[in-house]
């Protein structure tokens, strides 16, 4: 049985409903809905260790931080015409889910990053809180430019007496944060608290294809939206070469991705990774940044891994992204590889396509 919570499933992520050790699937024209969780525990669909799944014209509805259709372990995997959403609310209408330390590490990052302390600093670390120090130790870290000064002041005011170690101050400190989040003592920043719980909170993924198995996959002409990220083809396993998909194939999709309170991690429009031949063409790729996301660094399509010699990215339309196409080669590249990324608008990005040498970059506008 799925779910929700701090619990994890002994098989991993579960759906409402889950499909298992099944040779076909088919499903079709039907609505599943999941509830609310502090993180990636249940799918509205799930389907796991099949031969062939074909899902077409449903209706999923994910609960914030879930997942809408998972396949893992399924061998020839077909989404056609779905309409995936994710639930966003704010907020402060799942205040119940800073009780997750997972959920609330998250949250924590409006308030501070980066966060070191002894010397020497980190090289290359962005941080406005400075010249100040804990426990007889300095500590810098990054904190929302409007309130680098009520930082200092609350941690003057709040001095960690004795002798602490180094992770002593740390806990001294976020602990100051998550006092800030849960219980709001400190004046000096309602406002701020205000302002982040009147921010959304996502899904977190629209479609997702896992596991260790992987033939054929075909993700075309659905509708996802409302998610931290919207579709992921990511095989994996410990030995290298052994688990990639062997074909790819993401097509017409409409996508629009919604940053948020907690969004941490897998922040991207399309993501794949590790697949011998790909294509993903004609997309259309939205992204939505609620306040206090702005430095949030997002790819629009990004293909990572072992990658084989066939891949096309080609007559996709993106706006808002960071990086509009981010192609990152892990290990040895394949002999004369046919990697072509033609013919694609990545409106708004400071970067319209981020790729090896050996790859064709042609036509591409920003």
């Amino acid at each position: 049985m799925a779910q929700i919570g701090s619990g994890r499933n002994a098989d991993g992520i579960l759906g409402v409903i889950s499909i298992k050790n099944a040779a076909d699937v088919l499903v079709e024209n039907c609505r599943f809905t999941s509830a609310d969780g502090p993180h990636r525990t249940t799918a509205s669909l799930s389907v796991h260790n099949a031969n062939r799944a074909l899902a077409r014209g449903n209706r999923f509805v994910a609960g914030v931080q879930q997942v809408g259709v998972l396949f893992s372990n399924v061998a020839n995997v077909f989404s056609e015409g779905n309409l995936v959403t994710g639930s966003t609310r704010t907020l402060r209408s799942v205040t119940v889910l800073l009780n997750d330390l997972q959920f609330l590490a998250g949250v924590r990052t409006r308030l501070i990053t980066n966060l070191s302390i002894g010397n020497p600093p980190p090289e290359n670390a962005m941080v406005n809180v400075t010249g100040i120090s804990v426990g007889g130790m300095p500590v810098r870290f990054l904190a929302p430019d409007s309130h680098v000064q009520q930082w200092k002041t609350l941690l003057q005011q709040n001095p960690l007496p004795g002798n602490p170690s180094k992770t002593n101050i740390e806990d001294h400190i976020l602990g100051l944060a998550n006092q800030i989040l849960k219980e709001n003592p400190f004046p000096s920043f309602s406002g701020l608290r205000a302002t982040i719980f009147g921010g959304t909170v996502p899904a977190a993924q629209g479609i997702t294809v896992g596991g260790t198995v992987g033939e054929s996959i075909t993700i075309r002409n659905n509708r996802v939206t409302g998610f931290i990220e919207g579709i992921h083809v990511g095989l994996s396993a410990p030995t290298p070469n052994i688990s990639r998909a062997e074909r790819v194939a993401i097509q017409e999709n409409q996508v629009s991705v919604t940053l948020g309170t907690g969004a941490t991690r897998g922040r991207h429009g399309i993501y794949v990774g590790n697949v011998i031949s790909a294509s993903i063409r004609g997309n259309r790729l939205t992204l939505t940044r609620p306040s206090g996301t702005q430095n949030m660094q997002i790819d629009g399509i990004r293909v990572f891994g072992r990658l084989g010699r066939s891949a096309i990215i080609r007559e996709n339309h993106l706006t808002g992204f960071n990086i509009g196409i981010h192609f990152e080669l892990r290990g040895a590249s394949p002999p004369t590889p046919m990697w072509l990324i033609n013919d694609n608008l990545t409106e708004g990005s400071a970067l319209s396509v981020s790729a090896p040498n050996a790859a064709n970059k042609a036509n591409n506008f920003g």
